[in-house]
């Protein structure tokens, strides 16, 4: 038995539903046997297709600060490795249940950096520990997945089975992983042909199948008697607005008939947008005591159940919302303005290209737009940072490699030592005569 333990420290949980949570990560290094890959998110589904079994255990540790530790032992996981193949095409992907005796997937996204692992607390580990240690601990990264089942992709299957994908909806798998089109790594799998070939969009950004899905599935509990059903897919569609993405005419009253049809129990209702809130502060980095006093009383009325009446509830959770972009826009900002003040002065290209990307997610979120104005031009202050430097490089190309400025100086000393000893070996044949 080789046993892998990888410490990671969790940055914060940006999706929490039934049956997936994401939280993003300082960046570490994951082992396989196709080498070490960066990490920056890790995701948890359910094993069996289902629910995350003993979500609480899981989710009491992965709340908590400081350093935490996966371990698994190498020969009772599948290690896939997913890399790009290129293309815009992306589509999202319902897990469905493991293949039968196969043990839990862990697959890494190669590009989006992103480590997914199907949760079984019997095989795979997460502990917590006192100090970071990026580095494996373990022998061994374990096997690429042997085998994989060709029949557990979701909302966008490219084999098309819509009846599996209506059976998924049915068990409540409201929590979709989105994944593209790409090629994993099979080198060491006994099956080629893999449902897992696809890698989610970056940024974390919805698919348009995403959307669509969250759309029908709105609908459809809408038209039901289920609140459990209910309630899923309106959690579900306030995390995916909470990425930013603008709701059509069509999302927006596929909410609001879900949101009327809950609103029948006004105690289930106020129940669910309060933790619906309370996922958002966390997912935006925000505290409770960060917000203002009109949205932080608001907020302890809900909690205290002092406001229950749907119309009351719904008017407490847009001032909570809206205030609660506004401060995760101003600490976005100002975090990213010092980042890009300090790159500034180390003139580190390759930095500021990753902020450029960062500021102009920003920039596009339409949930942050309260910044937008001071977004852009900090983004016109980093753009022409990065046209100098350009221009820079292109002034070390044309002279072998040594700027301008280095170049005229060394020449100009070259001529005047050159003169000089013209000079002096003609004084001195003119005083030898």
């Amino acid at each position: 038995m080789t046993e892998t333990k990888i410490t990671f420290t969790k940055n914060q949980i940006t999706t929490d539903s039934n049956n997936y949570i994401e939280l993003s990560v300082q960046n570490f290094k994951f082992p396989t046997e196709k080498g070490e890959k960066e990490i920056e998110k890790i995701s948890f589904e359910g094993f069996d297709g289902g629910i995350i079994k003993k979500k609480d255990e899981l989710e009491k540790i992965l709340r908590t600060g400081g350093n935490l530790e996966l371990s698994f032992d190498d020969s009772k996981v599948n290690i896939k490795v997913i890399k790009p193949q290129g293309g815009n095409f992306m589509a999202s992907m319902a897990a469905g249940p493991a293949p039968e005796n196969q043990p839990p997937r862990i697959r890494v996204y190669e590009e989006n950096k992103v480590l997914n692992i199907e949760w079984n607390p019997d095989v795979i580990k997460i502990t917590k520990q006192e100090t970071a240690n990026t580095d494996s601990q373990g022998g061994g990264s374990g096997e690429e997945a042997s085998t994989e089942d060709t029949g557990n992709t979701g909302n966008n299957q490219s084999s098309g089975n819509n009846s599996q994908n209506e059976d998924l909806n049915d068990k409540g798998n409201s929590g979709t992983k989105p994944e593209g089109n790409n090629s994993e790594d099979t080198s060491n799998s006994n099956q080629g042909n893999d449902s897992d070939n696809q890698t989610p969009p970056p940024n974390n950004q919805p698919t348009q199948e995403e959307i669509k899905d969250n759309r029908e599935k709105l609908n459809q509990a809408a038209q039901g008697n289920d609140n459990k059903k209910l309630s899923d897919s309106i959690e579900k569609n306030e995390e995916l607005k909470d990425k930013g993405v603008k709701q059509s005419d069509e999302d927006k009253a596929a909410e609001e008939a879900a949101r009327k049809k809950l609103a029948e129990d006004k105690k289930k209702y106020q129940e669910i947008i309060t933790k619906t809130i309370k996922n958002k502060l966390e997912s935006n980095g925000v505290k409770k005591d960060e917000l203002s006093p009109e949205a932080k009383t608001n907020l302890e009325k809900l909690e205290g159940e002092e406001i229950i009446e749907p119309t009351q509830v719904d008017v407490a959770e847009k001032v909570i919302v809206e205030d609660t972009y506004k401060k995760a826009a101003e600490k976005k900002l100002t975090d990213l303005e010092n980042k890009i003040n300090q790159v500034l002065k180390s003139k580190n290209e390759k930095e500021m290209k990753k902020l450029k990307q960062e500021l102009s997610q920003l920039i596009s979120n339409s949930n942050y737009q309260s910044k937008k104005s001071e977004a852009e031009a900090l983004m016109k202050k980093l753009e022409n940072a990065l046209k100098q430097s350009n221009n820079s490089s292109e002034s070390k190309d044309n002279n072998g490699g040594i700027p301008l400025k280095v170049v005229i100086p060394i020449a100009l000393v070259g001529v005047a030592f050159l003169v000089g000893a013209i000079i002096y070996t003609r004084k001195r044949k003119l005083k030898n005569s």
